[in-house]
């Protein structure tokens, strides 16, 4: 009770320890100033000041917490019937889709995410798992180098799994901490980040309207007597109409493509590598594609499934591992990723449909996939198809 006391507030804690998740904690995104917030170092928030970050990591963050997922029997035959508090409410100050959102964000923002665990049940497993910045967590490895050791916010060493939940992206042997897709490839967020900074200094700078040319050689005070005698002809509203210029003068406007102003071609190159990072199809977040000159070139259908096998499995395959460790070795966490693969709804009835025609669904398991009461009445019988064998008899295994 000591540290949630703490936690709470209720007691005087120690000030909080930072450390950099960076592999090189001098580079330009590693600066090791902690947000008490979220838990984000400057780096990370600069890397997430691109359009194309911010956007991969709140769609994952966003689809993981839209999932459901439910304790299951270890053979993954039934789901279990009273599901641990665990799961149904880890943080009670927040529903489980913040909570989720939360985890996931610091995950691929920081490359590690971490939970503090309290309120132990009566065999002594937590029920209570409250995300904490990972700026605040100190990782180490101990002495003999065997396994890491856990603080938070320089208090007494935490047990894994028992008063703190470790989740890392990466795990590199050796390593202190976890390795996310923004500290594996700074260069790439950098790149990116450079670009904007230069697309907003052009405007801010400003640019010539045009070049005022003389055939002759023209004195510092001429060629400035000239240009203000320019300058004050179009601040005095006269811009428009024909300017009549004398002595062989001419004038040559300058233009500026969109492209010049914004670096259109390395944007979107950038765009579509930061997509990579995360596992995200290019697509989903209006980024070019490598060799197609249309977004389209897939069905939405397929683009979906890549998205929730490359971005969104990985994410929930950590958070499964990690949260299985607080239940008993007879159950499992999973979650139900088809939520994420939900169809259009004239494609979902058609599936519906095969599904109980084949006896592979009942009416009622239909009915809760789509959010509905059951049928009572038969509602739960599956439908055992009929099949004539080449002679006319009935198979076998098979109603007449």
């Amino acid at each position: 009770m000591g540290r949630l006391r703490r936690f709470l507030g209720l007691e005087a804690e120690p000030p909080p320890v930072s450390r950099s998740a960076f592999p090189n904690p001098g580079g330009p995104l590693a600066i090791p100033t902690p947000d008490t917030l979220i838990g984000l170092r400057s780096g990370e928030l600069r890397a997430l000041g691109t359009s194309a970050a911010f956007r991969c990591v709140s769609m994952i963050a966003d689809t993981v917490a839209g999932l459901s997922w439910q304790a299951w029997s270890a053979t993954e035959t039934e789901i279990v019937p009273d599901q641990p508090s665990i799961l149904r409410r880890p943080d009670p100050f927040a529903p489980t889709s913040d909570t989720l959102r939360r985890l996931v964000g610091e995950l691929l923002t920081t490359g590690n995410a971490y939970a503090y665990l309290t309120a132990p049940d009566r065999s002594g497993r937590p029920t209570v798992a409250i995300p904490v910045p990972s700026s605040e967590v100190e990782s180490r490895w101990n002495d003999k180098r065997q396994r890491r050791e856990y603080r938070w916010r320089g208090g007494d060493e935490l047990e894994p799994y028992r008063e703190i939940l470790p989740i890392h992206y990466l795990d590199i042997p050796g390593h202190d901490r976890g390795l996310g897709p923004i500290q594996s490839a700074r260069w790439i967020f950098e790149g990116a980040l450079l670009a904007d900074q230069q697309a907003s200094e052009m405007f801010r700078s400003g640019v010539p309207d045009g070049v005022l040319s003389h055939p002759g050689r023209l004195t510092e005070d001429e060629a400035e007597a000239l240009r203000a005698q320019w300058v004050g002809r179009s601040a005095t509203g006269q811009r428009r109409g024909t300017a009549v210029l004398q002595g062989g003068m001419t004038y040559e406007p300058i233009s500026w493509s969109a492209a010049d102003l914004q670096f259109v071609e390395q944007r979107q190159m950038s765009s579509t590598e930061i997509a990579r990072l995360f596992g995200v199809p290019a697509p989903l977040i209006s980024a070019p594609v490598p060799g197609s000159s249309s977004l389209t070139y897939r069905n939405l259908e397929s683009v979906r499934a890549e998205y929730v096998m490359l971005a969104i499995q990985p994410i929930t395959d950590r958070l499964e591992a990690a949260f299985g460790e607080l239940l008993p070795s007879t159950q499992r966490v999973r979650f139900r990723l088809s939520d994420a693969l939900r169809a259009d709804s004239r494609t979902r009835f058609d599936v519906y449909q095969i599904g109980i025609s084949t006896g592979v669904l009942t009416v009622n398991e239909a009915r809760e996939l789509e959010g509905l009461p059951p049928r009572p009445g038969g509602g739960d019988v599956l439908s055992t198809p009929v099949r004539e064998a080449d002679d006319g008899a009935t198979a076998v295994g098979e109603e007449a």
